[in-house]
């Protein structure tokens, strides 16, 4: 069950690289869609971030497969907050004007 665990973290580490081929479609840079698509990746990512921690914390479970998980989910999850969040916050700001 630890092994799959760690495999599972890894793949949803691996799911925000589909962003790429998402955004080369036109109709999907328009679409209001895109922040559901965007939203359901983010919660992937954190999901993944949380399995792969529990793995390394809870269990010492520390093979490579884990702090490959680990390392990968936690830049995704860095990345999220810091271009992100400033990219929401500025445009509730211009919805409020």
């Amino acid at each position: 069950m630890k092994k799959v665990l760690s495999v599972v973290s890894l793949i949803m580490g691996i799911v925000p690289f589909s962003l790429l081929f998402i955004w080369k479609q036109e109709f999907m840079r328009q679409s209001p869609v895109n922040y559901i698509v965007i939203g359901g990746v983010v919660i992937v990512i954190g999901a993944g971030f949380v399995i792969a921690l529990y793995q390394f914390k809870s269990r010492h479970f520390r093979d490579l497969v884990t702090k490959m998980a680990l390392i990968l989910n936690s830049l995704f999850l860095a990345t999220v907050v810091i271009v992100g969040v400033p990219n929401i916050i500025f445009r509730i700001m211009d919805l409020l004007r």
